[in-house]
């Protein structure tokens, strides 16, 4: 009598394997290149990778204020002589604040600032050496990097 097949391994069988998370290390990181830490004759270039935005260097628009804290800002006027109008700053102070300066670097303290709108880089690209989690699918053909470890 032939072996007969149940529902549930038949089910079974239609699925695939679960997902499994593993660690790589980045070998290389232009062009992207992961060397699975349990295996490393298993090298993982960019077209098997799914790299999420989180992990790569992007631009986002941000809007920016000063709250709390101190904002400083190191003004270099080369040669010759400037003048302030009010306020005190870098040390100096004299009645209204208005002073003048006879050139060169000089710190300026700011109460108030705010960018609106700006473009910010944030630098969280891949680099060579890093230790990431990887989620194997696609019956081993893709891997989606979860996160870098710290």
């Amino acid at each position: 009598m032939a072996n007969e097949t149940g529902l549930k391994e038949l089910i079974q069988s239609l699925c695939p394997e679960a997902p499994s998370v593993i660690e790589g290390m980045v070998t290389n990181d232009s062009p992207l290149q992961i060397t699975l830490v349990n295996d490393a004759k298993m090298i993982l270039s960019k077209n098997s990778l799914v790299v999420p935005r989180h992990l790569t260097n992007y631009m986002v628009e941000v809007d920016i204020e000063k709250n709390k804290g101190v904002l400083d800002s190191v003004t270099k006027t080369g040669e010759g002589e400037h003048t302030h109008d009010g306020g005190s700053h870098g040390g100096h102070e004299s009645g209204d604040g208005a002073h003048t300066h006879d050139g060169g670097k000089h710190l300026h303290s700011l109460d108030t600032f705010s960018l609106t709108t700006g473009l910010m880089t944030v630098h969280n690209a891949l680099k060579k050496g890093d230790i990431v989690y990887l989620l194997q699918f696609n019956n081993g053909k893709k891997y989606y990097i979860l996160d870098r470890k710290e």
